[in-house]
């Protein structure tokens, strides 16, 4: 399902919009305060984000600017009874905007715009989460070829002057590899669950993951290859 917003101070015209387009593939969310658009905005994942222009403590650009902020792969459709002269073209730009309804709107217009807004919000999280993946992959199999090749050869070396066996030093270089990788994931931002779902794959040691998993998320974490991880 579908999440849509439509912010408007007009109580009979969120009815409206409600109305128009309530069914089994949209949930629809309505509200006439700004301040409260923003509360929701901040609590959950809209795919599409409509709001009228004029609204009293911020205007639908700015509302629109917050949307983007919050998800920016919502589609932001902005609602006025007149564009000509009230909003410029910039200002559209600047609050990537991505179709203006004018009042009063059309049902069948409303329908069209709002729904092809949606699957295109669909399709766009889709492509982002496809690309998170890939890049997450890629960054997996550079961190495994960078310890290999680098990491391995001069601890070998360091290893050899200070009597440390080859077994012990394979050990150490994947629990460097794994802590390093985790390390990165955290200073991009992931949360730590986030950071085991990139982290499993075969490009890392199970049970240096297995471990650190434990010592992050609790005595019950496991990691799952090719899922992430599960708390049991």
């Amino acid at each position: 399902m579908k999440h849509v917003l439509y912010v408007d101070d007009e109580a009979a015209l969120c009815r409206a919009f409600e109305r128009a387009l309530r069914g089994p593939e949209l949930r629809v969310v309505t509200t006439t305060s700004a301040p409260h658009a923003v509360e929701l905005l901040a609590a959950e994942r809209f795919d599409v984000v409509a709001t009228d222009y004029r609204m009293p403590e911020l205007n639908g650009l700015e509302i629109l600017r917050v949307a983007r902020e919050r998800n920016p792969n919502a589609r932001r459709l902005l609602v006025s009874g007149r564009i000509e002269g009230e909003v410029e073209e910039a200002e559209l730009r600047d609050a990537d905007v991505d179709h203006v309804l004018v009042k009063p709107w059309s049902l069948d217009e409303l329908r069209r715009v709002v729904r092809r807004a949606a699957e295109f919000a669909e399709v766009a999280r889709e492509r982002a989460a496809l690309a998170e993946k890939l890049a997450a992959r890629d960054w997996q199999a550079a961190a495994a070829e960078r310890c290999a090749d680098g990491g391995l050869k001069v601890a070998r070396a360091l290893g050899a002057a200070l009597g440390i066996g080859a077994e012990e030093l394979a050990l150490a270089a994947r629990i460097i590899a794994v802590a390093d990788a985790y390390d990165r994931l955290l200073a991009e931002g992931r949360s730590p669950e986030a950071a085991f779902a990139a982290l499993a794959g075969p490009c890392f040691d199970r049970r240096v993951l297995d471990a650190l998993a434990k010592l992050e998320l609790g005595a019950g974490s496991q990691v799952v290859v090719g899922s992430g991880f599960q708390t049991t």
